[in-house]
């Protein structure tokens, strides 16, 4: 069980090393040097240790930078969880992250669940690759078929091209 100091402590370290920010999807990112920091983060956020933790060696002579990313209906969680400990830059920014996956397609307006709609039909749930089952079936065809048709016309070029040289 997480205590009330441990939420403050994360909340601080958002607020000074955190990011916030929606692009496919709500996400809170931290990066810093400190791997030790990185993982009592990432244990309070996933109860898992190690788990979400990227590492990359920048250019140069700098020293390794370790970085925690929380995607989706956790990162909002998390928002939610900080807010009133946030500074005011800090809460609009969350206040309009919250506002943008509240117009994407990733939140149900009507129920309140979470779900994932398709792009290429909004009314239906995603599939794959951000497509419903059926655009995605028909995707694969398309691609199998084009396949066959390239195999196809390559033998009858190479077939061509032999009976030239003969």
């Amino acid at each position: 069980m997480i205590t009330i100091a441990e939420i403050t402590w994360l909340a601080g370290l958002l607020e000074g090393e955190g990011c916030f920010y929606f692009r496919s999807s709500p996400a809170i990112s931290l990066q810093m040097t400190d791997r030790d920091i990185i993982e009592k983060a990432t244990s309070l956020v996933n109860n898992k240790k190690g788990k979400n933790i990227y590492s990359y060696k920048p250019k140069g002579n700098r020293k390794r930078a370790y970085s925690l990313r929380i995607h989706g209906y956790r990162a909002i969680a998390w928002m939610l969880t900080i807010y009133s400990f946030m500074g005011e830059r800090r809460k609009e920014k969350i206040r309009n992250v919250i506002s943008d996956w509240k117009k994407s397609n990733y939140f149900s307006k009507g129920t309140g669940e979470f779900k994932i709609y398709a792009l290429c039909h909004p009314t239906r749930l995603r599939y794959f690759k951000m497509m419903c089952h059926e655009c995605c079936r028909r995707r694969y065809n398309d691609k199998a078929a084009a396949k066959a048709r390239t195999k196809r016309t390559t033998r009858i070029r190479c077939t061509a091209t032999i009976d030239l040289f003969k």
